[in-house]
């Protein structure tokens, strides 16, 4: 932990009265009257003075500072390293600033929103309503012990004392995900109970028998659903990108201690050491850092002043659901319908800041990682310019000492994956910051928020790489003051097995299937080419045969126009030779009538003349 260095920012008169009135809580009886007036002239003067920046305010956060008690109804500040014990809580207070947002913080929105729809009327409504659930529905519903017992009563699993962790599952495409995630986690050593959820009508049957199929001897997977009746809260499916089973998977879960998964978020080492940690005992929640900031305007600053902190990524979550209870009750509170979902993703790009704002509006602590977000991808060669390039496809996290433990693909689905094989891996490097130098940074480190210090200046962007869809860091620029560098950290450093069981279960995976995929359609394009050809074929022959057809029938209608002809012509010469000889015996019978006659008159003639 960074010591405190001195506060380069000023601190308001309500925080110090607080941070005074609990530094007389820890000095015992004798010296705490003496000390009430040096504290009462000290008050004194901020009062008559007030040399404080009412526009910055302060945040505790765990350090190796000093420990008191306190009641544990108590909403001041954010308390960073609370263990409770009956009414009062042991934590330990630094003098941590967070804030106020800068003029750069605008420019780290991913997203174009019309913030002016969102008016103060509406704003204050809905803070009103969830405040209101805090006060008046959040007592009467069932403690953790409570609905544990609850659960266990409708034969779902007893929370209580349990670590597991919990996978969310609302596609069946993303099944390859599932497997390859919970494969790695076996393979590296993690064997604590997986509880994968998804919406009663999301998964096929054939995924569902799959995913039970990934249980194991020493580690157990069940297929649960947020729509479930047995559960203690049932969360619908609605409208939407479903985002909501995040907050129904969390609440209903069978764990008190768990590790919430994005489907494709892989762990590189066994993360179950982070249970142990200080910051995890100390909190009861572990969350990290996006790669953008919520900019001053968004309506989430509305009536309140703006922190300079980074955005949460809700890929990988460490919750102690014991400790986090009332602030996992507000989280459903807010996710409990589709128009009111969409009323907090328009501004907050879906579920993820709800989850360190709901912490936040309970007054329940958490413990932000420290070491920003990092891309994680693999260098290749510009297609135009030969100029080698980094692309990075995931979001790289890291552990509470700044260590890599998890590896967020998000990019990775629609990377084409026929670019890598054993000396080209998808996750092979990670482009990181180079360190700011001490006298650099800007004051104190917090602990409960990733603000300012060792982040100044940075800033993520996307690129085009080749075909690639690429996310690298801005350098070499500057921003706030600084000018960030950076540098390659390779993964194999860390865990040799890992870029390679990436690409084998992975983008091999995805090559083969590609090949098979590309084989099948070749063979159904050729069996479509011979389908075609054969129907063709036929065709032709039946147009043949048609035509055969037709031509006998002409050449038969010819033979019996000829014949006719011919018998036409034999008749009409038979008649003419009939007619000729019929003519001709007419000529000679009159002929002969005319001789005989001749011959009768010559006769008669020879008798006159005898």
């Amino acid at each position: 932990m960074q010591k405190h260095k001195g506060l380069k920012n000023r601190i308001p008169f309500r925080e110090n009265f607080h941070v005074a009135s609990l530094i007389c809580g820890m000095l015992n009886h004798r010296l705490r009257y003496p000390l009430l007036l040096l504290v009462a002239v000290f008050l004194g003067y901020l009062i008559l003075f007030n040399p404080l920046d009412e526009s910055i305010r302060s945040t505790l956060q765990s350090t190796a500072f000093s420990k008191f008690r306190i009641p544990t109804n108590s909403t001041e500040g954010n308390f960073q390293g609370v263990k409770f014990e009956n009414d009062t809580v042991d934590i330990e207070l630094p003098l941590i600033i967070a804030g106020p947002c800068l003029k750069s913080n605008d420019d780290y929105a991913h997203k174009t929103i019309k913030y002016e729809l969102y008016t103060d009327n509406d704003i204050a409504n809905r803070r009103r309503d969830w405040q209101n659930f805090l006060m008046q529905e959040y007592p009467r519903l069932s403690s953790f012990e409570g609905a544990a017992e609850i659960m266990a009563s409708r034969g779902l699993p007893h929370m209580v004392g349990k670590r597991g962790i919990v996978i969310a599952l609302g596609d069946v495409n993303h099944f390859k995900f599932l497997k390859t995630g919970i494969f790695l986690l076996r393979k590296y050593g993690c064997k604590l109970s997986i509880e994968v959820w998804s919406f009663s009508h999301e998964l096929n049957r054939e995924v569902k028998e799959k995913v039970k199929e990934l249980s194991t001897l020493d580690s157990e997977v069940t297929l649960r659903y947020a729509d479930d009746h047995l559960n203690f809260l049932p969360v619908a499916r609605g409208k939407g990108d479903g985002y909501h089973i995040k907050a129904a998977a969390v609440l209903n879960s069978g764990f008190e201690d768990l590790i919430f998964l994005d489907v494709d978020t892989f762990v590189i080492r066994n993360p179950e050491y982070l249970f142990d940690t200080p910051e995890y005992q100390q909190n009861g929640a572990l969350f990290w850092p996006d790669y953008w900031k919520t900019p001053v305007y968004s309506p989430v600053w509305r009536g309140q002043p703006c922190v300079d902190e980074w955005e949460q990524e809700s890929g990988v979550l460490f919750i102690n659901k014991r400790r986090s209870w009332k602030a996992i009750l507000l989280l459903w509170f807010l996710n409990r319908d589709d128009e009111l979902r969409k009323w907090h993703s328009d501004f907050l790009h879906g579920d993820k800041d709800l989850f360190r704002f709901s912490w936040r509006a309970a007054g329940i602590p958490s413990y932000f990682i420290q070491t920003l977000v990092a891309p994680g991808g693999f260098i290749v060669p510009d297609l135009e310019t030969g100029e080698h390039r980094f692309c990075g496809i995931s979001m790289i996290q890291h552990d509470t000492s700044g260590q890599i433990l998890f590896a967020h693909l998000n990019f990775f689905k629609q990377t084409n994956k026929r670019n890598f094989n054993l000396t080209n891996l998808p996750i092979s490097v990670v482009r990181e910051y180079l360190p700011l130098g001490s006298e650099e940074e800007p004051g104190p480190m917090p602990g409960s928020r990733l603000a300012y210090g060792a982040t100044r200046g940075a800033k993520t962007g996307f690129i085009g790489v080749n075909e690639h869809v690429c996310v690298d860091l801005v350098r070499g620029v500057e921003r706030d003051g600084v000018v960030r560098e950076t540098q390659f950290v390779e993964i194999a450093d860390l865990n040799p097995e890992f870029p390679i069981d990436v690409f084998e279960l992975l983008a091999e995976t995805d090559l083969k299937n590609y090949k098979k995929e590309q084989a099948a359609k070749i063979e159904k394009e050729k069996k479509e080419k011979e389908e075609t050809e054969r129907k063709e074929n036929d065709e032709r022959r039946k147009k043949e045969e048609a035509e055969r057809k037709g031509n006998d029938e002409n050449r038969k209608k010819e033979e019996e126009r000829i014949a006719k002809e011919k018998m036409e012509k034999k008749k009409s010469e038979k008649e003419q030779i009939d007619q000729l000889i019929k003519e001709t015996e007419e000529k000679e019978r009159k002929e002969r009538e005319k001789f005989e006659a001749e011959e009768v008159l010559r006769y008669k003639a020879l008798l006159e003349f005898d």
